[in-house]
């Protein structure tokens, strides 16, 4: 159940049954304009692709975070990595790492 969202909508699938969270490998179509996200990105660049939000230290994003580009809705993307967390005290989020768009 989400509390806001979803704001994907997988559009392909190799998978058989159906999941609420994307998978890697499946393709999703962006509901909703969404934020591109990589901790540290002013001061570290590409460095932390790799690392979900929730896995800094700080609790929280910060402005150093965003890095200013933004998936538009309709974009759609392959699923390359999926995670779910969250900040302490805070509900869960899901953080998809993303390869292609189109």
């Amino acid at each position: 159940m989400f509390i806001q969202g979803p704001y994907i909508k997988v559009v392909r699938s190799s998978y058989r049954d159906k999941q609420p969270l994307p998978r890697i490998g499946e393709w999703i179509r962006i509901r909703s304009e969404r934020n591109i996200v990589i901790l540290d990105f002013a001061t570290k660049g590409l460095t932390r692709t790799f690392v979900p939000p929730w896995q800094q230290t700080e609790g929280k994003l910060l402005d150093g975070d965003y890095t200013g580009w933004k998936l538009p809705k309709g974009a759609m993307v392959e699923v390359r990595d999926v995670s779910r967390g969250s900040f302490p005290g805070r509900s869960s989020a899901v953080w998809v790492r993303v390869g292609v768009a189109r």
